[in-house]
């Protein structure tokens, strides 16, 4: 074989690789890198005592290119924030605005639970302390002078949560839902686990190999601390969750389904 051959040859395999990875290559799920808003500036006040005068009422301020947002934060009531927005330009003082009183905001909403971040004209707000593995979270729309719910639900709260920006301002968010379980029995029950999915709608096939095994190692787990167990060998033991894609959350009933996979997470 001469050189000539040989280059020709090498070039082809080479052309080959290419061409596989390009069309038969397939990446799980890959994340968007989609994060909030950042603010130009955010600032964090100690505003004194609650009216009880037993907890520190903290003030914290983000300035956006299109707004002031402030929540406030009574450390004494745990689970829900004040939040005031103002809309902004280049003229608008943004200490003054920080500090004014919370009634005298144009936007006001009480967050159940508490800011999150601002993506466009969306606030997002993560709802307080979760049972067990369960979060909630809600996302707020900015509509001239009004904040108009869009989409709540309750996720995983350590598993994959992103948000997808979208043309024309839309939003979407990719995470691991949690699924009713409205009704009892035994996961090792033939069928049990297949309740989940006629209860829930869901229209694939789900897997449940990796849900036993985290329910098994969780019982190993919790004999070797002496603790009973026997409430995990139930649905009312545990969370189940799948992970899903809402494209426009606008639109919240066109999801899409990532996994057939379940997940399971005691409840504590």
């Amino acid at each position: 074989m001469n050189i000539k051959k040989i280059y020709k040859y090498l070039y082809l395999i080479l052309l080959i690789n290419i061409f596989n990875q390009k069309v038969f290559s397939t990446e799980s799920y890959d994340e968007p890198k989609v994060n909030y808003d950042i603010p130009i500036q955010k600032k964090e006040f100690n505003m004194g005592k609650n009216e009880y005068g037993d907890a520190d009422l903290i003030r914290t301020c983000y300035q956006y290119s299109d707004s002031i947002l402030v929540e406030i934060n009574d450390k004494g009531n745990k689970g829900g924030a004040l939040i005031g927005i103002e809309p902004s330009n280049n003229k608008t003082n943004f200490l003054n605005t920080c500090k004014k009183d919370y009634s005298k905001f144009k936007i006001k909403m009480t967050a159940d639970g508490y800011f999150g971040g601002k993506i466009n004209h969306y606030i997002i707000n993560n709802g307080d302390d979760g049972y067990g593995a369960q979060y909630l979270f809600q996302i707020n729309k900015i509509n001239n002078d009004k904040i108009i719910p869009v989409y709540e639900d309750i996720r995983h709260s350590m598993k994959n949560y992103k948000y997808i920006r979208n043309p024309n301002h839309k939003l979407g968010v990719r995470y691991w839902k949690n699924l009713k379980a409205d009704f009892d029995c035994s996961v090792y029950e033939k069928n049990c686990l297949e309740k989940i999915k006629i209860s829930n709608k869901i229209p694939v096939n789900l897997n449940y190999t990796d849900c036993l095994k985290t329910i098994k190692e969780e019982i190993k787990r919790l004999k070797k601390y002496s603790v009973d167990p026997s409430s995990l060998n139930t649905l009312s033991g545990n969370h189940f969750f799948i992970y899903i894609e809402v494209p426009d959350i606008e639109k919240a009933e066109k999801y899409k389904i990532l996994s057939n996979k379940i997940a399971c997470s005691y409840i504590p």
